[in-house]
C-alpha cells in the first residue's frame, strides 16, 4: 500500500492521509463516547445498589433491635410458666 501511495501526485496523498487522520480521529471520539455512556451507566448502578445497601442494613439493624427485644422478653418470664414434661397432659390420640 505504501508504494500504491507513492505513486500518486502529492495532492492525492495529502488527502488520503489526511482521511485516515480524519477517519482515525473520528474512530477515537466515537470510542470515548462510548466509554464516557458506559461509565455514566456504571455510576448510576453503583448509586442505585448503594441506595439498596443502605436500605436493606436499616432493616437488618431494625430487625436486629426487634430480636434483641424478643429475646430479652423470654429472657424475662419466668420459669415458672412454662410447664414441665412430667406436667404437660398427654395428647389427645393416647
Amino acid at each position: 500500500m505504501h508504494v500504491t501511495l507513492m505513486m500518486f501526485d502529492d495532492k492525492k496523498v495529502s488527502r488520503v492521509m489526511s482521511d485516515n487522520k480524519v477517519s482515525n480521529e473520528q474512530h477515537l471520539m466515537d470510542r470515548i463516547s462510548e466509554l464516557e455512556v458506559k461509565a455514566a451507566y456504571q455510576e448510576d448502578t453503583i448509586e442505585q445498589l448503594n441506595q439498596a445497601l443502605a436500605q436493606q442494613q436499616k432493616v437488618m439493624s431494625d430487625l436486629e433491635y426487634k430480636l434483641q427485644l424478643i429475646s430479652d422478653k423470654l429472657k424475662a418470664m419466668p420459669v415458672t410458666d412454662i410447664v414441665s414434661a412430667q406436667d404437660e397432659p398427654p395428647p389427645p390420640h393416647y
